[in-house]
């Protein structure tokens, strides 16, 4: 990993407007008001950009390295202690699925609340197997698209339902 990755990751433009919002006011000055709340009118829709690919490639080059390892290395590298470091690790570990179980076949991870989810390769690209301990790629679920059948269906039986209400 390299040793500036969390420059590589954050230290990007800000994206967003940089023009600051007019008053809604349009009268005349003298009976403006005399405050007006600066949460209404903070101006402009500015906000922090990350690049978080290089993070995630460097995750998947360590496939098939044993998980201690990919995380020693990735403690060197990124400290807690910093609150820019804090936030790439705090990727890091969502990108990294664990613990993980197996059940019919079918990988779950721990979910956020305490319960087990499938494990989503759009979410966790990369997750830790929990025999052997080694780094592996997330396999790759399908997309679930609506078939052009049952849209099909639905919409004739909406037009059926709409034929038989009165106008």
């Amino acid at each position: 990993m390299r040793s500036d990755m969390a420059k590589v990751l954050c230290e990007r433009p800000r994206c967003g407007a940089r023009f600051k919002r007019r008053s809604l006011y349009r009268g005349p000055l003298e009976d403006a008001p005399r405050f007006e709340s600066s949460s209404r009118n903070r101006g402009g829709s500015k906000f922090l950009n990350e690049h978080l690919g290089p993070l995630r490639r460097w995750l998947l080059s360590q496939v098939g390295r044993p998980w201690d390892a990919v995380y020693s290395e990735l403690r060197s590298r990124v400290s807690p202690r910093n609150a820019v470091q804090l936030h790439i690790w705090q990727h890091a570990q969502e990108y990294v699925a664990r613990p993980v179980r197996r059940e019919d076949g079918v990988l779950h991870r721990q979910s956020t609340w305490g319960g087990f989810e499938v494990l989503s390769s759009r979410r966790c690209p990369v997750y830790v197997c929990p025999k052997t301990g080694i780094l592996r790629k997330t396999p790759v679920t399908p997309r679930k698209r609506k078939s052009k059948e049952r849209a099909k269906a639905r919409a004739e039986a909406e037009a059926e339902a709409n034929r038989g209400e009165p106008t």
